[in-house]
């Protein structure tokens, strides 16, 4: 089977005090008309799973792989600072915004396996890591309100069969998805 080939990087793993979750990808390369796409992954306390997408136009390609609550058309601006320092600045079609500061200590090249798994919506997909960044420090505003340092979750989180990883790492990669 031919898979979709997405590349370009994920922020995982960012479980904060607060118990909302953050998910961060940016794909420079991948199967649409857009470069680059780009989303935001907020998974509030309550358990309400959500998306923020840019651009808009393209949000319903994130519901063949993935079942959030909502996902919503956001503008979403990141600046790699330095090599080990990234922020992301997010203003949602909903009003809802979030400001995130991320700190690499240190950069690995990968030199294991891909991660193979199912999603929610039963698509297979292979990451296939180049580099991980293991995250020193995050931050993350989410309307003005500062969500405290990350955490170990006492739980896995699970998106499908895959459990997020559970420390920030931000993972440089080729994604491959089943169409």
């Amino acid at each position: 089977m031919i898979f979709d080939v997405c590349k370009g990087f994920m922020c995982n793993g960012n479980h904060m005090e607060s118990g909302h979750y953050i998910g961060y990808y940016s794909w420079y390369q991948q199967p649409l008309d857009s470069n680059p796409i780009k989303e935001l992954w907020l998974f509030t306390p309550e358990g309400k799973r959500i998306c923020y997408f840019d651009p808009e136009q393209h949000k319903d390609w994130f519901s063949v792989y993935h079942d959030f609550d909502a996902v919503i058309g956001a503008k979403i601006e990141q600046n790699w600072i330095s090599d080990n320092q990234l922020t992301i600045d997010v203003k949602g079609d909903d009003g809802n915004t979030l400001n995130i500061s991320l700190v690499v200590a240190t950069w690995h090249t990968w030199e294991g396996s891909p991660f193979e798994g199912i999603t929610e919506t039963n698509k297979r997909f292979k990451n296939i890591p180049n580099e991980l960044g293991i995250c020193e420090k995050v931050d993350v505003i989410y309307n003005g309100k500062n969500l405290g340092k990350f955490i170990v979750p006492e739980e896995p989180v699970f998106l499908g069969n895959d459990a997020l990883p559970a420390q920030p790492v931000i993972n440089k990669c080729t994604h491959e998805l089943e169409p």
